[in-house]
């Protein structure tokens, strides 16, 4: 489990909008690049069963090992299914008669296939936001904002 400490700045439902405060960490990071200068990256929505008031400066938890999981499948699934059309698509007989091409074929199926995988996504990122530990959760309010 790992910790981060933010300011809560919206509330909506049963969650938050929090920003992140801790950029200690941001050096070692393989993504520090993609966030430097961009304050938008340094909010992120959490669970807020304690419920924090906006302004609260708060610490909440999530589970890097299944951020990485949920990455791994939010990036390979697509990737995964192109292919995988792209190389049915090419091989596949005409059975259609159409007279096209197998590369045109392949770029059709690929793409064809990377649309149904956000739909294969939409299921999974479900699943993972509910059965596993990946949505980050507030624990304590360490104090109101100063």
């Amino acid at each position: 489990m790992n910790f981060e400490e933010g300011i809560v700045l919206e509330n909506r439902d049963n969650k938050s909008l929090v920003e992140v405060l801790n950029k200690a960490r941001c050096a070692t990071c393989s993504h520090s690049w993609m966030c430097t200068g961009n304050r938008d990256l340094s909010k992120i929505e959490v669970k807020n069963p304690i419920n924090a008031k906006i302004g609260d400066k708060v610490i909440f938890k999530y589970s890097e090992k299944e951020v990485y999981k949920f990455s791994l499948l939010l990036y390979g699934i697509p990737l995964f299914m192109f292919v995988m059309g792209g190389v049915i698509g090419y091989f596949l007989p005409d059975i259609s008669n159409l007279n096209i091409s197998n590369d045109l074929r392949g770029l059709i199926f690929s793409f064809t296939f990377l649309g149904a995988s956000f739909f294969l996504l939409k299921r999974i990122a479900r699943f993972f936001i509910r059965k596993k530990n990946i949505f980050p959760e507030i624990i304590k309010i360490s104090r109101n904002k100063d």
